[in-house]
């Protein structure tokens, strides 16, 4: 948001979709974070990395980005910092654009609980499994359109919302949140996204996959 709030005070646009992430930059480039048609890799034009004792800049191409993303994950490269190409615009747009964006987030995110944000990655429809997904669930065209399935969504199918082992539960609110209810242990939260994948994957042959990663286990 920091970054978000002083490309909005210099009138850069871009950004907007993304207000809201609890990120750093480097923790964004890292997973490519995106929301509502808008990845942080689209606005990237280079990321500066420490890589075995030397510092040097890697341009877009050569970092690997793809949904949720990037050779970062898969490397011990520092990142340093990283330059956007921004567009200017009219500055009370892009703040209408923002509060928009943040008000979509109160209305519809489980913001009263913690979390550790959405846990799986939506579904991407390509020519091996399309006609399996249009057989299995009543897609909503606007999803099929976009070759996206929102993960959320297809829990919501499953009738999983308020499902609850322990103290984490799937948020009725928005059902690719696993909200602590109190006293959430590592544990019950990892039994039940083990718990989501294997109804995802029973009831309806699609595999789910995680969007959070794993520390410690």
């Amino acid at each position: 948001m920091d970054l978000i709030n002083k490309t909005a005070e210099k009138s850069l646009s871009g950004l907007e979709n993304l207000a809201g992430i609890p990120a750093s930059i480097g923790g964004a480039i890292r997973g490519n974070a995106g929301a509502f048609g808008t990845e942080i890799s689209d606005l990237v034009i280079g990321v500066e990395i420490m890589r075995g004792g030397k510092q040097f800049i890697l341009n877009k191409e050569k970092c690997n980005f793809a949904y949720r993303e990037s050779i970062f994950k898969h490397n011990n490269d520092l990142i340093i910092s990283a330059e956007f190409q921004l567009e200017k615009k009219d500055q009370v747009k892009i703040n209408d654009k923002i509060k928009k964006v943040l008000t979509y987030r109160k209305d519809h995110h489980p913001l009263d609980y913690a979390s550790a944000g959405c846990i799986f990655k939506n579904i991407q429809i390509n020519s091996e499994n399309e006609n399996k997904v249009k057989n299995l669930l009543n897609v909503p065209d606007e999803f099929l359109t976009k070759k996206e399935i929102p993960a959320g969504w297809i829990i919501d199918q499953l009738d999983l919302g308020g499902k609850t082992i322990g103290q984490a539960q799937v948020s009725e609110k928005h059902c690719n949140f696993i909200i602590n209810l109190g006293k959430a242990t590592a544990n019950d939260v990892i039994q039940l996204i083990s718990y989501i994948k294997m109804q995802a994957r029973d009831k309806l042959g699609l595999q789910l996959m995680e969007e959070i990663v794993y520390l410690g286990f």
